[in-house]
């Protein structure tokens, strides 16, 4: 049967939430606090004298930690994989296409999360709704970390209402720019034998700016000392496809 347990919540979903480097944290089974560890405070634990700069109790249950007790459970802190399909299930859910592109470009590789958030700054709905989202999938993950472990919380707070995602709105300029910059890029291009493949190459003669965003969209590969790019596979896809349209509305008048 489940004990019932009052919990500190902010401080347990903050303990969730940190990857804590040299600290650790641990959940009190008898008061529901957070007891955070770090290797000062355990050195000191060891030593009557350098134990008397610090709280008495957070001594009393570094030595108690150190000691085996069971009052004290280790929390697991953040996983990174955990935080990683976080946002790949909330990128699924982006409607905007343009958004979506480059936070799936974004969360390629190392450095994952901190481009993710680099790339909601510019949109603050998607960003609070992103907060929204991993909090309740936090919510989630501590409820059934509880249960786990036989504790049953008397004081959890509702999980945090995620708002619909924002319908997409008209292309802004700069969105139009990037899409006929890339349509000038393929029109203009020209095929060159590579190692295993042949790629198309154009000249970099557009504003930098927008090449970078395309570029972080991938659709472009260049590197700042060569005077011309190459389109990537998805850069010539979404070309033909601009190509296609752009031969349509010519049709059509």
């Amino acid at each position: 049967m489940a004990r019932k347990l009052e919990i500190d919540w902010p401080e347990l979903q903050s303990a969730f939430d940190s990857s804590f480097g040299e600290a650790s944290c641990y959940l009190d089974r008898e008061s529901g606090t957070v007891v955070t560890v770090t290797e000062d405070i355990r050195a000191a634990a060891d030593d009557e004298d350098d134990a008397e700069g610090f709280d008495p109790q957070l001594v009393e249950a570094v030595r108690a930690i150190d000691g085996g007790s069971e009052r004290y459970l280790p929390i697991p802190g953040q996983d990174g994989r955990e935080g990683y399909r976080d946002m790949e299930e909330s990128i699924a859910t982006v409607r905007g296409r343009r958004l979506a592109e480059l936070l799936e470009v974004a969360i390629a590789g190392r450095g994952a999360f901190r481009r993710f958030k680099r790339v909601l700054a510019g949109s603050p709905g998607e960003r609070e709704r992103w907060f929204a989202w991993h909090d309740s999938r936090q919510h989630e993950r501590i409820l059934a970390w509880l249960a786990s472990e036989g504790i049953d919380p008397t004081s959890a707070p509702a999980a945090a209402e995620v708002p619909p995602p924002a319908e997409p709105g008209v292309e802004s300029a700069d969105e139009l720019l990037e899409e006929l910059t890339l349509l000038c890029l393929y029109l203009g291009s020209w095929e060159e034998p590579a190692v295993s493949r042949t790629v198309h190459r154009a000249w970099k003669g557009f504003r930098f700016e927008i090449l970078d965003a395309l570029e972080a969209r991938g659709l472009i590969a260049q590197t700042r000392r060569a005077k011309s790019l190459h389109l990537t596979e998805e850069g010539l896809r979404r070309a033909r496809e601009l190509e296609k349209q752009l031969a349509s509305l010519s049709g059509a008048t």
